[in-house]
C-alpha cells in the first residue's frame, strides 16, 4: 500500500488535496488513477486510509476514510549528534538514521568539519519523511539546525540517560556494545565528521559526561559510523526487536 505523509492538520477533513512531491508520486510514479487506496501518515502515529476521487495536473484529491493510531515503539531514545560531514554523507546518514529509528539528529558543526559547509535543513527534512514512508516508520525523525558541539551537548537533557562517543583513537577503550545498558531512559550517539574529532573535544565530551567507546580495529567513515553505532545500540536496547 503506498504510503504518504501530511500534516495533522491536512487529516481532519473529510477529504485531501496532495500537491508537488506527493503529487508526482502518486500520478507519475504509481499511475494511481480514481479508485486506489492510499494510507497518509502525519509522523505522530495517526494513519487514515485514503481513496482517489480526483486527479489532475496539479494535484490529486482523495477523500479520507478510516483513521487509526499505530504505536509508536516503547524503547529508549536516540539522539544522533553527527559531525556534520559533506553534503552527501549527511543525506545517506539522515535517510539510515530514520530507517533505524533515530529520534532525534543534530548536525554539530565541529572543528574539523569542511569549511563552507552548510546546513540543508530543508533537504533532510524531506529525506527523513520519504524514508519514513519507505520503510513505514509511524512516528518523524527530529532534526535540528546545524549547532556548533558546545551548545549541542548544552542542549541535551539531563535524564541521566547514557551518552557515548567513539573515538577512533582509542582502540583499547571499551566496545560500545559492553557499554550499553538495556534499562537506559535514553542514548545519546555523538559521531565524529570526516577526519573525526580533536582531542581537544573529546576531552570536552568527556567533561560532559560523554564515556568513550571502540568500534573495533577498523576506522569508519562517518557515515559507515553512524549507522554502526545506531545499528549496535538498538539490538541491545530492543529497537530492532527482542532483546
Amino acid at each position: 500500500m503506498p504510503r504518504i505523509f501530511a500534516n495533522t492538520e491536512e487529516l481532519l477533513g473529510a477529504e485531501i488535496t496532495l500537491v508537488g512531491e506527493a503529487h508526482h508520486y502518486l500520478s507519475r510514479v504509481l499511475r494511481l488513477g480514481v479508485g486506489a487506496a492510499v494510507d497518509l501518515f502525519d509522523g505522530r502515529g495517526q494513519e487514515v486510509r485514503g481513496t482517489i476521487r480526483r486527479t489532475g495536473s496539479q494535484g490529486v484529491t482523495l477523500e479520507l476514510g478510516v483513521r487509526s493510531q499505530r504505536p509508536i515503539p516503547k524503547v529508549a531514545p536516540i539522539t544522533l549528534l553527527q559531525g556534520l560531514p559533506r553534503a552527501d554523507r549527511m543525506d545517506l546518514i539522515v535517510q539510515k538514521a530514520t530507517e533505524l529509528g533515530v529520534a532525534r539528529l543534530v548536525p554539530v558543526r565541529t572543528q574539523r568539519t569542511a569549511q563552507g559547509q552548510q546546513g540543508r535543513i530543508d533537504r533532510w527534512e524531506r529525506i527523513a519523511r520519504e524514508a519514513a514512508r519507505q520503510c513505514g516508520r509511524a512516528d518523524s525523525l527530529g532534526l535540528c539546525e546545524v549547532l556548533p558541539m558546545e551548545a549541542a551537548i548544552a542542549g541535551l537533557p539531563a535524564d541521566g540517560g547514557q551518552r557515548l562517543m567513539p573515538w577512533e583513537e582509542t582502540p583499547n577503550a571499551t566496545g560500545l556494545l559492553n557499554l550499553l545498558s538495556k534499562n537506559t531512559t535514553s542514548v545519546t550517539a555523538l559521531v565524529g565528521p570526516e577526519g573525526g574529532f580533536t582531542s581537544d573535544e573529546a576531552t570536552f565530551a568527556q567533561s560532559s559526561g560523554f564515556q568513550l567507546a571502540s568500534l573495533g580495529p577498523r576506522i569508519l567513515r562517518t557515515e559507515t559510523a553512524a549507522i554502526a553505532v545506531v545499528s549496535v545500540i538498538q539490538a541491545c536496547i530492543g529497537g530492532l526487536g527482542s532483546t
